[in-house]
């Protein structure tokens, strides 16, 4: 019976001084300032154009969108929270004088 065995070969994590390396991309830095869903919305707009352009990659055009996305959502909670919060300080006030009265 004959068992074939396979040998692992580890690579050594530091590229050697003969080996080739490739450079590392260079992105352009985008500033967008990110205030309300509006703001996103449009950037995000900016991002589909670019891409079908070629300016931009359709998967990375689909991680934006996903990180985007999810801030607008993020957003969206913080808004309904903070409305949330001034109408339970209202109802509290109008008690509170009811309460008084």
């Amino acid at each position: 019976m004959h068992t074939a065995t396979a040998e692992k070969t580890q690579e050594s994590p530091m590229p050697s001084a003969s080996a080739p390396t490739t450079p590392t991309p260079r992105f352009k830095r985008v500033r967008a300032a990110l205030r309300d869903n509006r703001t996103i919305a449009d950037f995000l707009a900016t991002l589909a154009r670019e891409c079908r352009a070629g300016k931009l990659k359709v998967s990375e055009l689909a991680q934006w969108a996903h990180a985007l996305s999810s801030l607008a959502r993020l957003r969206s909670d913080q808004e309904i929270e903070d409305r949330l919060a001034a109408l339970e300080a209202e109802m509290k006030t109008r008690r509170d004088l009811r309460a008084v009265s």
